[in-house]
């Protein structure tokens, strides 16, 4: 790239914003559907594996998909929280007026005056 500092670092970030975009939609879009498919295996390789003996293949497969469960979740449940947490930051704290001015009287309750 060539140009001023200023337009090669924007380009630079455009391309990186671009990266993280693509590598958010392959890794964690749809993680609660993943979940689920994945949770739907094990019951059926489970059932399965109840009336007959699996195969090796199926036990890999179970032992695979009990392992990829715990992850998925993990950071479906960490978005969430993130949503949650920036919604919270961007409509504030419905209570947060009370809380303050509960805090505000305790403040001046235990304020020390130096008059005499």
């Amino acid at each position: 790239m060539y140009g001023w500092g200023d337009f090669v670092l924007h380009e630079k970030l455009k391309m990186i914003k671009m990266a993280l975009q693509e590598w958010h939609c392959n890794h964690a879009s749809n993680l609660s559907g993943r979940v689920k498919t994945l949770q739907e295996r094990v019951s059926k390789l489970d059932k399965k594996g109840e009336s007959i003996v699996l195969s090796e293949d199926e036990v890999l497969e179970l032992r695979g998909s009990t392992c990829d469960i715990h992850p998925l979740d993990h950071m479906n449940s960490c978005i969430f929280w993130q949503y949650s947490r920036l919604l919270w930051l961007q409509e504030g704290d419905a209570n947060s007026k009370y809380f303050h001015s509960v805090l505000a009287g305790w403040r001046q309750g235990n304020a020390i005056s130096s008059k005499i």
